[in-house]
């Protein structure tokens, strides 16, 4: 199974707006976790799940997008990279940024009150952009991910994945491996 690509763009430039998006991504999280954490920090009166659960969620995010950046662009930790990884978690991305703002709007339709409320409304207009912007990175991350399923190699030609290396052998010898998919 393999995604069209829209418009018939280049892998290059496909690359080029993922990192984008990750800028972005990795902006905007951090900016609705502080939201989350002053929001929290301004209500009166019991706090409830839905209250906390936009930290927990930014968080995950950070995590998730700290270990992409670095499994891609940071040697030492590139055996830990996956394309199968990178799309099940930009997939799971969509649905937990989808339920966080259903679950804040939920939140706000029982209390909505003062400053709690106008942050609680700048989060939900947040954690939407964050779901458009995770549409293309798990559409992109999947079709990369298939791509390699079906011919063996990264279709970015400069990608790592995609330089030769040698595996040493039972023998003692080695031998030289292209574009091995670590799944």
């Amino acid at each position: 199974m393999t995604f069209p690509v829209p418009g018939n763009m280049s892998v290059q430039r496909q690359v080029r707006i993922i990192n984008w998006i990750k800028i972005a991504q990795g902006i905007l999280t951090i900016s609705v976790f502080i939201l989350g954490i002053a929001r929290l920090a301004t209500l009166t009166g019991r706090r409830s799940r839905s209250d906390s659960w936009i930290i927990g969620v930014s968080a995950k995010s950070l995590v998730v997008l700290l270990y992409e950046v670095l499994t891609e662009r940071v040697p030492k930790f590139r055996r830990w990279g996956s394309l199968k990884a990178y799309s099940i978690l930009n997939c799971i991305e969509f649905v937990f940024w989808m339920a966080a703002t259903i679950i804040t709007g939920m939140g706000l339709s029982r209390r909505c009150s003062g400053t709690s409320c106008v942050l609680g409304v700048i989060i939900i207009l947040v954690t939407i952009t964050l779901i458009v912007l995770a549409i293309p990175t798990a559409y992109i991350a999947l079709s990369f991910f298939f791509h390699v399923r079906k011919h063996g190699s990264h279709p970015d030609p400069h990608h790592h994945d995609n330089e030769p290396f040698h595996l040493r052998t039972g023998s003692g010898s080695t031998s030289e491996v292209k574009g091995v998919e670590r799944v």
